[in-house]
């Protein structure tokens, strides 16, 4: 769903353009501080690890990892997230392809989360990288509003097409954002100093013109 904003209210109130363009600047920092912050604590290599075992890294501080282990992947417990119409024609038909997968000699359960379309083979496919993290609210949320069943003894997720080369990917392809804000920014203030500076002159006038406000 499209919002159309009409370009002739920044120009009739450019503080919105400040506004917007600082609030954007703010927001772009914060995420790209997130990424880069992940990014710092993946390392040089994957670490070996033991599903089995492991605590799963909090949110927005994933571990990169290589598992050795085979999964048994239940094939019929996938599920597809498309794309919108606009984004299929850039990003293909499939966003994310999501399966559930169980580690052998443990009744721990594992999400695999692929940025694309994905089949069941892939998971079957070892040693295996990804980045590790617990399942989030929103994914469990987003999940369960698909009828996606999660075991509650599944708590981690593993998206194995993320590691350092992809937040390099995004960091980069992201660069540019914050630029556009500051490009907001600067187009706008001036005009919105003009009008500051008119309403002031215009409201000096206004009260030694007419002193007692009549």
């Amino acid at each position: 769903m499209f919002v159309h904003v009409d370009p002739q209210l920044f120009l009739r109130r450019p503080f919105l353009g400040v506004m917007l363009g600082t609030v954007s600047l703010v927001m772009w920092i914060v995420l790209f501080g997130i990424l880069f912050r992940e990014y710092r604590g993946f390392g040089e290599a994957p670490a070996p690890v033991d599903l089995k075992t492991i605590a799963p890294p909090a949110e927005n501080h994933g571990k990169w990892v290589r598992v050795d282990q085979p999964l048994v992947v239940h094939c019929d417990l996938g599920i597809q997230e498309l794309n919108d119409l606009p984004e299929r024609w850039i990003f293909g038909r499939v966003a994310n392809t999501f399966f559930i997968a169980g580690i052998e000699g443990s009744n721990r359960n594992l999400l695999l989360v692929y940025d694309r379309d994905a089949t069941c083979e892939d998971g079957k496919r070892w040693p295996m990288k990804g980045v590790l993290q617990e399942i989030n609210s929103r994914r469990r949320s987003y999940l369960s509003g698909e009828r996606f069943v999660i075991p509650p003894t599944a708590d981690m997720q593993r998206s194995v097409d993320e590691g350092p080369a992809s937040s390099r990917r995004l960091m980069l392809l992201g660069s540019f954002l914050p630029v556009l804000s500051l490009v907001r920014i600067v187009r706008f203030w001036p005009k919105w100093r003009m009008q500051v500076r008119q309403a002031e002159t215009a409201a000096a006038f206004g009260t030694v013109n007419n002193p007692r406000g009549f």
